[in-house]
């Protein structure tokens, strides 16, 4: 079983990934045409949203004393799953 400390170093790896290609995403909406720009900024606050989110369940997790944090990995989980489903979807429609 994954510790604690070892399964938060993960969760922050993932955000910092996913940092990265949301500040690739916004740099695209700026450069982009007003109609798709309009389009590009939506998903990119979508995207924010879902990532501030899953960092908010990830610092609640880190804090979490020992007996809770497992009862608060499942939610965490689920919101890192849906943020990575997200960005999924982006680059399908952004054609990467």
């Amino acid at each position: 079983m994954m510790t604690r400390d070892v399964y938060v170093e993960k969760l922050k790896a993932r955000l910092n990934l996913w940092d990265a290609e949301l500040g690739r995403i916004d740099a695209k909406a700026h450069a982009a045409q007003a109609d798709v720009r309009i389009e590009l900024e939506r998903i990119a606050d979508e995207l924010h949203r879902k990532r501030d989110e899953a960092g908010r369940r990830m610092r609640k997790l880190e804090r979490a004393r020992e007996e809770a944090w497992d009862n608060l990995k499942s939610g965490t989980e689920s919101a890192f799953v849906a943020l990575g489903k997200a960005f999924e979807r982006t680059r399908e429609r952004l054609g990467e």
